[in-house]
């Protein structure tokens, strides 16, 4: 599989549950024994060790725990901690001297004294209930004799994932359970599309009320200049071109909107993200916390074809509120009009 050309990463792992305990402190924690080198290629921008430095490798004994788990059971890197596993496996695996382990008496469970070396940030609901550990101490917890549990596979792209597991697990047996990050996390995703498309309802809605703005303006105009329109017409100015400019002229204000509303959608949504954080140092409080949202921080990202999609909205619906009051002043009547009988 690391030799397919669409296969970014490999990585073997170890999952289980267990309960980290720190003083009076006691957190549910999902523990993941990883190969710290690659993972460290994937996810090392967000792991920081003692005083916010790298962390170069993890050794057996070392725990790196989610921010967010490590402020709530009040631990900082250099400290330690225990974590408490229901044993399984492990009563018949040689714990390394490394850890220290007891065994609870009257209980199936095991307590392994590790030492946090770094915290991981993500700045997702992952942070309150993540710790790592290296590969090989997470086997010997476990008793796992073969080394891993599984293995996960980075892809280049990552929304081939689903297409890409349908296709190992036609090839592997049926025993193996194939699992892409559209079951696990597709609930997510899926809600962050939703919101999306309603934001760009709610944001045609928007337009569609300005530019209704556009077509009752212009029919004003139209009411107010007949006798003028009139007396060009009858000057000999043509039809089309009355329809010509009148258009323009809800173009214009069509194109003036668009491009200010680019220029101040813009400037915010790129200031957003700060305006948040100095907000919440401000209050003292998260605005927003993953214990309510996904994640706890704001994000942007100016995207070519959201521009474009909404200024092609704009303009269209702009368009269609100028030509019907235009083509009302091209069909005035320029005698009827003069006579006072036109409408």
């Amino acid at each position: 599989m690391s030799r397919q050309p669409s296969t970014r990463r490999v990585l073997p792992y170890i999952e289980f549950k267990a309960l980290a305990i720190h003083g009076t402190s006691a957190e549910p924690v999902l523990v993941q024994g990883t190969d710290y080198g690659r993972f460290r290629e994937l996810a090392g921008e967000f792991i920081h060790g003692i005083g916010g430095q790298a962390l170069a490798g993890l050794a057996p004994g070392e725990v790196i725990l989610g921010q967010r788990l490590a402020d709530k059971l009040g631990v900082e890197p250099g400290d330690k901690l225990r974590l408490m596993v229901m044993a399984q496996r492990q009563q018949a695996a040689q714990i390394d001297s490394s850890l220290s382990a007891s065994v609870l008496s009257g209980q199936r469970a095991a307590v392994h004294s590790v030492a946090l070396v770094a915290t991981l940030h993500t700045g997702s609901e992952l942070d309150q209930h993540i710790a790592l550990l290296d590969l090989a101490s997470a086997a010997q917890i476990t008793g796992n004799e073969l080394g891993y549990d599984g293995i996960q596979l980075q892809f280049n792209e990552v929304f081939a994932a689903p297409l890409h597991a349908r296709r190992i697990a036609s090839e592997l047996p049926g025993a193996v359970q194939v699992q892409d990050w559209t079951r696990t996390y597709g609930n997510l995703y899926t809600a962050i599309q939703l919101s999306r498309q309603m934001v760009v309802l709610l944001l045609a809605s928007i337009i569609a009320i300005a530019a209704f703005n556009v077509f009752v303006t212009l029919g004003m105009v139209v009411r107010h200049k007949r006798a003028d329109i009139a007396i060009l017409r009858s000057m000999g100015l043509a039809r089309r071109r009355v329809l010509g400019v009148f258009i323009w002229q809800g173009m214009w204000v069509a194109f003036i909107g668009v491009g200010l509303g680019l220029l101040l959608g813009c400037g915010l949504a790129l200031l957003a993200p700060a305006a948040v954080n100095s907000l919440q140092g401000l209050l003292g409080n998260a605005l927003l916390s993953t214990e309510i949202y996904p994640i706890d921080y704001l994000p942007a990202q100016l995207r070519l074809t959201d521009l474009l999609l909404i200024s092609a909205i704009a303009l269209a619906m702009s368009f269609v509120a100028s030509v019907i009051p235009a083509w009302q002043a091209a069909r005035l009547q320029p005698a009827a009009v003069l006579n006072g009988k036109g409408r």
